[in-house]
């Protein structure tokens, strides 16, 4: 977990405009309150490949 005002480069490159934000991989991104099972599809896709 980041603080997007502590670390405003790193909230800048990720383009963080909501709260909260995940970023798995660098690749996929879950933004904004999100049910449980949306960050499990993420990580199931993330095993598949």
């Amino acid at each position: 977990m980041v603080e997007a005002g502590t670390f405003s480069p790193l909230a800048n490159k990720y383009s963080v405009s909501g709260v909260p934000k995940i970023i798995i991989n660098e690749e996929h991104e879950l933004e904004g309150q999100q049910p449980l099972s949306n960050l499990l599809e993420v990580i199931e896709k993330i095993e598949i490949q």
